[in-house]
């Protein structure tokens, strides 16, 4: 008996030792799986506090939309209170308003592209409508630079943390599984909610939003080999009433979640072993202004499972490797620059647009205003850019990889209404890449009581010398019933109703610098004609012409412009100078002597806080040599600001009421912004125009003064204005209501 109870004893000790071993052995593995939500998602930072705070080591991390946002940071390497300080900085609600600054426009666009209302793509004669709202380009910049320590690291396992994350091919209906690649691609193709963000084009999948299909990627998890999992849900819960839906956003949001709430996904809450899921009904995808509460929340609702956490933290044999994210540098020295993805556009111009050169010092600013000036052209639909620490850790290798835009021809449409010009509207077809690599075609039909057209074909070479020609018709009617005996027009025509119609052809070289400096140099063919119906020639015609004439002109601009927007502009200067050598004449009015006029123009506006603005506003021109024809004369007047050849804006007097061979003007606007894009301006300006004005170098003699009022509303369609103008000279006020910016 007792020889079997001693066989017995040792079987039992032999199994306890053996188990106590396994159980040495046996690491417990766990994975956090963090769901979709928006703006919601920040309660993810709040949660992942609480993990880090029982002593969990994470092993493995999935997620979709902003949860692999959040997911990715964290399988970076960032702590979670690094994570809420970088999403602090990101400010992910401005990702919302990508409108690129207007500093990082080319010089074409800064001249031309605020006119048109409307912008369509065309593809094979059809017009094509964008696939999203947004591009999702400044999100793809602030993220690359927080994860530039591990965007060399095409596999994902491969990350301080494992991760994976979930996106929806739009073209097959399906989930698909992201765990390789390029990381802030990835994690954009998962966030990018369909019709708002553009869809991202990854292995030729185009790819949205992976919560449409897989808002809480559980079953991934346990496919990487995690014992256990913690799943934090910011979800709805349910879908919203019919009273619940206010706006498109949630109309879409709805459509997209209906497949969230299917019996299947329903069930994975199921499936985890600690559900955190805080209570966020009150807020919306797009409550980014709530962040701090949205993160306490998410805080709150998992300190409850605080003591839970820790005992599965207890359970792991070993704690988290402790890393540190590298610092980063605020400036870097770039090694070298590969452009990859172009065939259009060549490595020269898609440099020069990025402004930055081999073994130059950049930060991270430089580098994303660069990026900005690339998207800026519409030539790209994706620009992705890759920084790797070269082997001896001095500098950086900069890999720049674009999607080229396919469409490449865009019809735009304006519209106007001003006191000269009369009611118009744009038509606008703009055709790329039409003969060579970098060149552009855009032909502006002004249809409206006088038919205007402007043709420009432009090559731009980036470093070398850009060419183009432009081709510009002006024409509209005005009234010569001054109220001053203050101009070079002849007498005999002051009172009449005058067609203006002026034709221009320019052959031009250019050089641009930073997309803020243009210098032109160029040779012109002008044609002016001014006639009347109010006078009988001595064969009866019922046309007087006071100029016929073809001029052949050389002419010089130098263009500086950091104004933040064309109308009301709160910030920058623009300044542009101007020298017309008038060489030749078919000469109708027989008195055409070659002569050189210049003209120079300066503008700086200044915010002070939030909603007062004072802008002032300088110009001057002058003519060298002998010059007979009044009309290429200086005239001011009016509150036109359709700037051709010499004529200016004045207000207090009419279109070109007063002018001579040479002027000075000065501008002062006092411009408060009563609530957004609605402003209360008064305007003041001083002027003068003499045959010379520094004769007897006394510049205030005879000024001329004006004064306006004026309410103006920022709108899509452009600037609306209504103007009430007095000028105490001539006694007399003008109202004037404009739509549109001028063309």
């Amino acid at each position: 008996m007792k020889k079997y109870t001693y066989i017995l004893v040792f079987l039992l000790f032999t199994v306890t030792v053996q188990s106590q071993s396994f159980d040495q052995e046996k690491d417990l593995k766990v994975g956090v799986v963090l769901s979709g939500g928006g703006a919601k998602g920040y309660a993810h930072i709040g949660a992942l506090k609480i993990i880090e705070e029982a002593g969990i080591r994470v092993d493995f991390v999935g997620g979709t939309s902003m949860g692999a946002i959040i997911g990715a940071l964290y399988a970076a390497g960032y702590s979670a209170d690094e994570i809420e300080k970088i999403s602090k900085e990101m400010k992910f609600e401005n990702f919302m308003d990508e409108d690129i600054p207007r500093r990082s426009k080319p010089f074409f666009q800064k001249e031309n592209e605020h006119k048109y209302v409307v912008k369509l793509s065309l593809d094979d004669k059809k017009i094509k409508f964008p696939q999203g709202l947004m591009s999702g380009n400044s999100f793809l910049n602030e993220f690359s630079k927080y994860t530039q320590h591990i965007n060399n690291i095409e596999d994902f396992n491969k990350f301080p943390i494992p991760f994976y994350c979930i996106a929806t091919d739009l073209e097959k209906g399906e989930q698909v599984l992201l765990n390789k690649g390029y990381l802030p691609n990835t994690v954009r193709a998962s966030a990018s909610f369909p019709s708002l963000l553009k869809p991202v084009m990854l292995d030729g999948k185009m790819l949205v939003d992976g919560g449409i299909f897989n808002n809480f990627p559980i079953d991934e998890m346990k496919d990487l080999g995690a014992d256990l999992i913690i799943g934090i849900d910011v979800g709805d819960g349910k879908l919203k009433t019919k009273e619940e839906i206010n706006s498109v956003l949630d109309v879409l949001s709805q459509i997209s979640s209906y497949p969230m709430f299917s019996k299947k996904n329903m069930e994975k809450k199921d499936k985890v072993q600690v559900y955190i899921r805080p209570n966020i009904s009150e807020y919306s995808v797009v409550s980014f202004d709530k962040f701090d509460e949205i993160v306490t929340l998410g805080y709150n609702t998992a300190f409850v499972h605080l003591n839970e956490l820790k005992k599965i933290a207890q359970k792991q044999k070993a704690t988290r490797k402790e890393y540190h994210v590298p610092i980063l540098p605020e400036e870097f020295i770039v090694n070298s620059i590969n452009i990859t993805g172009n065939e259009d556009y060549t490595e020269n111009y898609i440099i020069e647009k990025l402004q930055i050169k081999k073994g130059e010092k950049v930060s991270f600013k430089k580098l994303f205003n660069g990026i900005d000036r690339l998207y800026a052209t519409d030539n790209f639909t994706n620009i992705a850019h890759k920084l790797v620490l070269t082997e001896d850790l001095t500098a950086w290798d900069l890999t720049i990889e674009v999607i080229e835009n396919p469409v490449k021809t865009f019809l735009q449409v304006g519209l106007h209404y001003d006191a000269l010009f009369k009611a118009g509207v744009l038509l606008n077809i703009t055709k790329k890449h039409l003969l060579f690599d970098n060149d552009m075609m855009s032909a502006d039909i002004i249809i409206g009581e006088k038919p205007r057209y402007n043709f420009t074909y432009f090559v731009d070479n980036g470093f070398y010398l850009s060419y183009g020609f432009k081709s510009l018709l002006q024409n509209f009617e005005f009234n010569l019933d001054f109220k001053i005996d203050d101009s070079s027009f002849n007498p005999l025509i002051k009172y009449l109703n005058l067609d203006y119609l002026e034709i221009s052809n320019r052959f031009y070289t250019q050089a641009v610098y930073k997309e803020n400096y243009a210098i032109r140099l160029g040779v012109e063919h002008l044609y002016k004609e001014v006639m009347t119906k109010n006078l009988h020639d001595n064969d009866g015609d019922n046309k007087v012409f006071f100029e016929k004439s073809n001029y052949g002109n050389v002419y010089g601009t130098i263009k500086f412009d950091t104004y933040d927007q064309v109308s009301f502009p709160k910030k920058g200067i623009q300044f542009e100078t101007q020298a017309k050598w008038h060489l030749l004449s078919s000469d109708y009015q027989d008195n055409f002597n070659h002569f050189l006029q210049g003209r120079i123009r300066f503008g700086y506006a200044q915010s002070f806080g939030k909603r007062f603005t004072t802008q002032i506003e300088s110009e001057a021109g002058y003519t060298f040599g002998d010059n007979k024809n009044p009309f290429l004369d200086h005239h001011l007047g009016g509150n036109n600001k359709n700037h051709f050849n010499n004529y200016s804006t004045f207000y207090g007097y009419a279109f070109a009421g007063f002018g001579n061979s040479s002027y000075l003007k000065t501008t002062l606007h006092l411009r408060y912004e009563l609530f957004k894009n609605n402003f209360l301006s008064a305007i003041a300006n001083v002027g003068r125009a003499e045959k010379d004005i520094f004769d007897k170098g006394n510049f205030f003699d005879d000024a001329k003064t004006g004064y306006a009022l004026q309410y103006g509303i920022k709108s899509i369609a452009g600037p609306i204005t209504l103007s009430y103008s007095y000028s105490p000279e001539i006694k007399s006020s003008t109202w004037n209501f404009n739509i549109g910016y001028w063309f």
